[in-house]
């Protein structure tokens, strides 16, 4: 009789490569698992006693089967990714395609010698160990099919094996009994969960938040810090964590211990971040000076990292003494020594041994420079070379190797000798201009020193021949024949010929004419006049910028025999802010550059508004401009500014026109004007209100009134266009009421009580819109 049942799932797999797939751990416990597929598959049989058959394609046999086969089937699995890891759990998983009886199962799985060539039914692999049996299963075939092999992987992987085989079996007693028989389809997979303990942190370093932080020290006292100078959060430690099973949720956990008491040890754990970065604030552990060892080592909540080995850190909040200052050059005091570009050498010392370096500027310098001395606690010495003469200044702070700085800086003072001359001239100041001057107009230039042997000075102005004046202090005249920057080159000549160093003036020579405007109107003539400074003025070139930055084409007008001329010129836009011009003398020569700022009048129009104090009322607007011979007005509105209109001028330069505004709300009006040559003014504008609130008037209860308690009557007015009912609210009770034909309505109220009292009203249309509200306000007296 054939028992054999087959399942309906039952497939033919052909033999596939070994694979790894590592899939991401669980949320709950983040822990790692591989799912190995067997690298090689083979069985051995009774009926081929002699031979194995390695990968063949088709299901595994297992046990009797019809036809005098009885077959062990062998599945190799790698183990080489696994090395190192920690394994949690192993489950060996496939399912049954045929069974010979389903009330009869029993299946066991072995780990065996490999299944080779040489292996066969009379030779088959050593069986070394029973792992799992599996009697009969719910499901027949059974699917899934699985075994709990982790005792056996989990020591497999610590022996260091590189591989296992697995064998599927029929145990002795019953291996001939068809019955017990099945298929198992030969895709079975070794399912492993485990965890790699994380690296050894790496990258281990002591924060700073304005200066690059600080590296680990091996070696102690290793690195001194102050930890209120750190960061503002005292002593931050930073470290990079990684960890070879994907997934797993790291912490490190740092420790510290003073270097003379390791049994004071303190540990704190902190998160450790996606990028693997980590960062603990650890201030509280070194509120006591002296040199600790810190570690650090990582967790993934199963297994460890190796600490790293120590760093180590000294915590030093001593400031050093200040610095002292001294310079055989430049003594302190006003004596003045040395002068500009003598170099003198300065020497800053402590009276503190752990000085590690002196921060110091000097005049002049906005940041700090650091010198570090030969030795830790010695002195340092740096070389100035003074730029500017009179008082000149050096700031030095002493620090210590941890950063402290000295409880105040050292400011020492000295004074420069100004070796150069002493230049002045009123028509000609240094670095400036006197507009008074010009080409042509000379000027004085006195010389005198602080030098005490001075016999002459040697000058040239503008690169000219060099001359000489004789005299402690000297005067010499000079007549400018260019505009624009000047210079002077002075220098003082002892009694026995030696030069001081030289004194170089520089100043401006303004050659630029002069402008004068008319009052600037646009579509106004106005007339711009222009004198000139430079000599022999033939002719001017004058253009205008605009506020946008773009310029006018050039204006070219010759002068007149006194060198002056004039233009007309009408402004045609209020966007002019500079009138630029220079002047040309006969040969050619060109001027500096006058910038002469002004204003045009953009001669807007003047605008008055009468009426239209509601939607679809009429309203008249008035029109008025300084501009000559104005033509016609161009106008729009807030409301609809794409629409314009024109309104011709009277002869009175005025103009009026009617409007009807749609809507209610804020609005402008804004307008502008043309003359006869075409030109527009700038524009005017005049705002206005046009309200849809409605109006409510009351005899009895005139509004903002004290009356007597009294029956009497309201009328409400509607100012909102397609209005069809007002919605009033007195004494905290909303009513409606419809517009009539006239617009209006009128209720009846009699008081309720005395006091203050608001009638609230507005319109609604039949579409819902609602006008804003008339809040209406009286006071009623006790009766």
């Amino acid at each position: 009789m054939n028992r054999w049942r087959r399942s309906v799932l039952s497939v033919t797999v052909a033999a596939v490569a070994f694979g790894v797939v590592t899939a991401p751990a669980q949320a709950d416990d983040h822990v790692p698992s591989t799912t190995l597929t067997r690298a090689e598959w083979g069985y051995v049989d009774l009926a081929t006693p002699n031979r194995a058959h390695l990968n063949p394609a088709g299901d595994a046999p297992v046990g009797a089967w019809p036809r005098n086969h009885v077959s062990r089937s062998y599945f190799r699995f790698d183990l080489g990714g696994l090395r190192s890891a920690d394994v949690l759990g192993a489950t060996l998983t496939g399912k049954e395609t045929a069974a010979g009886d389903c009330a009869e199962r029993a299946v066991q799985v072995w780990r065996t010698e490999p299944l080779t060539t040489k292996s066969s039914w009379l030779r088959p692999p050593k069986e070394r160990e029973l792992l799992a049996t599996a009697g009969p299963a719910q499901q027949c075939p059974a699917d899934p099919m699985t075994f709990d092999l982790t005792a056996a992987i989990k020591a497999a992987v610590q022996r260091g094996e590189s591989a296992v085989t697995l064998e599927l079996r029929v145990p002795k007693a019953q291996e001939r009994d068809q019955g017990y028989g099945r298929r198992v389809a030969n895709d079975l997979k070794l399912v492993v969960s485990h965890n790699k303990p994380p690296n050894v942190p790496v990258g281990l370093e002591i924060q700073r938040q304005r200066d690059p932080n600080l590296p680990c020290d091996p070696v102690s006292p290793g690195t001194y810090v102050n930890p209120a100078r750190l960061t503002d959060g005292g002593v931050v430690f930073q470290a990079k964590v990684t960890d070879p099973d994907p997934g797993d949720v790291l912490e490190a956990e740092y420790s510290t211990w003073p270097v003379a008491d390791p049994a004071a040890r303190q540990s704190v754990r902190w998160p450790v971040r996606e990028d693997g970065s980590t960062t603990a604030q650890v201030s509280e552990w070194y509120q006591t000076e002296g040199t600790y060892a810190w570690t650090v080592r990582a967790h993934d909540g199963t297994a460890s990292s190796a600490e790293t080995a120590p760093c180590y850190l000294t915590v030093d909040r001593t400031r050093p003494e200040p610095a002292t200052v001294t310079s055989a050059a430049y003594p302190p005091g006003w004596d003045p020594h040395g002068g500009i570009g003598v170099a003198g050498e300065f020497t800053f010392a402590s009276t503190s041994t752990d000085v590690a370096t002196y921060r110091y500027r000097f005049s002049g310098q906005s940041d700090f420079a650091v010198v570090r001395p030969a030795e830790l606690g010695g002195p340092a010495t740096v070389s100035f070379t003074p730029q500017n003469s009179g008082t000149n200044s050096v700031e030095v702070y002493a620090v210590d190797r941890a950063g402290n700085h000295a409880n105040w800086s050292t400011f020492y003072s000295f004074t420069v000798l100004e070796s150069r001359p002493i230049v002045f001239s009123g028509m000609y100041p240094d670095n400036g201009t006197n507009y008074e001057g010009g080409p042509g107009v000379p000027g004085d230039f006195e010389f005198s020193s602080w030098l005490q042997d001075v016999a002459s000075y040697a000058y040239s102005f503008n690169g000219d021949p060099e001359q000489t004046v004789a005299g402690r202090t000297a005067t010499v005249t000079f007549t400018p024949t260019k505009g624009d920057i000047n210079v002077l080159k002075v220098q003082s000549v002892s009694s026995t010929g030696e030069r001081s160093l030289t004194r170089e003036y520089r100043f401006k020579v303004d050659s630029a004419p002069r402008v004068a405007i008319d009052r600037a109107k646009v579509g106004s003539v106005s007339q711009i006049t222009l004198t000139p400074r430079l000599p022999g003025t033939v002719e001017y070139r004058y253009w205008f910028t605009h506020r946008d930055g773009t310029a006018t084409e050039p204006v070219i007008v010759p002068a007149g025999p006194d060198g002056t001329a004039t233009s007309a010129w009408t402004p045609t836009t209020d966007k002019i802010d500079v009138l630029h011009a220079t002047s040309r003398d006969a040969a050619g020569t060109v001027s500096t550059e006058t910038y002469f700022s002004f204003m045009v009048d953009g001669v807007a129009p003047y605008l008055t508004l009468t009426g239209a104090e509601h939607p679809e009322q009429q309203g008249t607007i008035t029109f008025n401009t300084q501009m000559e011979n104005p033509v016609e007005y161009e106008y729009w509105f807030s409301y609809d500014r794409e629409t314009k209109h024109r309104v011709a001028a009277g002869s009175d330069g005025k103009a009026t026109a009617t409007f009807v505004p749609p809507v209610a709300g804020y609005q402008h009006v804004l307008a502008r004007v043309r003359n006869a040559a075409g030109i527009w003014s700038a524009e005017g504008s005049q705002a206005f209100n046009v309200s849809d609130i409605p109006d409510v008037t009351s005899a009895e209860f005139p509004e903002n009134r004290t009356v007597p308690w009294r029956s009497g009557s309201f009328t409400l007015k509607s100012n909102q266009p397609g209005a069809a009912e007002f919605v009033y609210k007195i004494d905290g009770v909303e009513h409606t009421a419809p517009v009539g034909a006239d617009g209006t309505a009128t209720f009846d109220w009699t008081p309720t009580r005395a006091g203050g009292t608001y009638l609230v009203v507005n319109t609604r249309t039949a579409t819902g819109a609602r006008s804003l509200e008339n809040w209406y306000y009286f006071t009623i007296l006790e009766p």
